[in-house]
């Protein structure tokens, strides 16, 4: 049987916890999403959010109340939130996105409009001369277009998941950094070269992976990365 909890020092360095403050923390489902790159919904409504003191009051708020993550509502206090996933509380009318700040830890920030930008990781043929497309959340959906790339953005509208908008990764857009020095920043592309990209943040030029690179728009984000 899997274990429901882990020992706080163990956990991702982008958890925004107290490592301290008890010996155990609640361990995620498996998801979509890697456990460096979303925190349980019960630590997000108890440390994050500040909505329940303990995991029975949490319990209670799932049972009682409508929490919804992407436009879904959910009952499982283990369920992850991830990167860019969208947070509602539509109860006390909140909406937060899970995002990461400049020291590299995982933070929620207001959502607006009730969409979710999704990062191609994988590109597979399929029977039918279709393509399967992964998202960096573990979602698939199967598609006869072929001018989506690994490395592009799908920006989803919510809570359907339809794709909204196609942005490519290429010279001109807006991306937002997700590891390196410049993490949580948003830089222009001026040029990519095999797994590195040059980018302009303010009116200096820096290198990042692509690896790092996560498409959120053309000349302006699709979404807010920060409370700003």
């Amino acid at each position: 049987m899997p274990r429901k909890h882990l020992k706080r020092i163990a956990a991702p360095g982008t958890w925004n916890i107290a490592r301290k403050a008890t010996k155990f923390i609640s361990r995620p489902f498996p998801s979509g999403h890697s456990f460096e790159f979303g925190i349980p919904l019960n630590v997000v409504m108890k440390e994050y959010l500040g909505h329940a003191e303990t995991s029975r009051d949490v319990t209670h708020i799932l049972l009682n109340k409508k929490v919804l993550i992407d436009g879904k509502q959910t009952r499982e206090a283990r369920r992850l939130v991830g990167l860019m996933d969208v947070l509602s509380l539509p109860d006390i009318k909140e909406d937060h996105r899970m995002v990461l700040n400049s020291r590299g830890k995982l933070v929620l920030v207001k959502a607006g409009e009730q969409v979710k930008p999704c990062r191609i990781i994988s590109k597979t043929a399929v029977k039918g001369k279709k393509l399967q497309i992964g998202l960096h959340d573990g979602t698939t959906f199967v598609t006869d277009k072929n001018d989506y790339k690994v490395g592009d953005t799908l920006v989803l509208k919510l809570p359907g998941k339809e794709v909204k908008e196609h942005l490519p990764l290429e010279k001109g857009a807006l991306i937002y950094l997700t590891g390196g020095r410049h993490i949580a920043q948003n830089v222009t592309i001026e040029s990519i070269a095999g797994e590195k990209i040059v980018a302009k943040l303010d009116k200096d030029l820096i290198e990042t992976p692509r690896k790092f690179a996560f498409v959120i728009g053309k000349g302006k984000p699709v979404i807010q990365t920060n409370d700003k």
